[in-house]
């Protein structure tokens, strides 16, 4: 699975956007995915600190790690 269909995933299940940031940045209390330069970076945004969940080499295991994070609100 890939971002653009995580995004309709998330849509469809009602999931908070408020929740999750598929564009990274520094949102409050949120579960972020963002892109570095040769990695996929998910962590947990809180208060402006990122908190390193893990970092991934290709798309779909960073979207298989970031739905096991908010599989309760799935």
């Amino acid at each position: 699975m890939n971002i653009e269909e995580l995004q309709i995933l998330l849509k469809e299940k009602n999931v908070p956007q408020d929740l999750y940031s598929l564009k990274g940045g520094l949102p409050s209390e949120s579960y972020c995915i963002e892109k570095t330069e040769d990695k996929w970076h998910l962590y947990y945004s809180e208060r402006g600190v990122k908190e390193t969940i893990n970092y991934y080499d290709n798309e779909d295991e960073v979207v298989d790690a970031f739905l096991s994070e908010i599989d309760k609100y799935i």
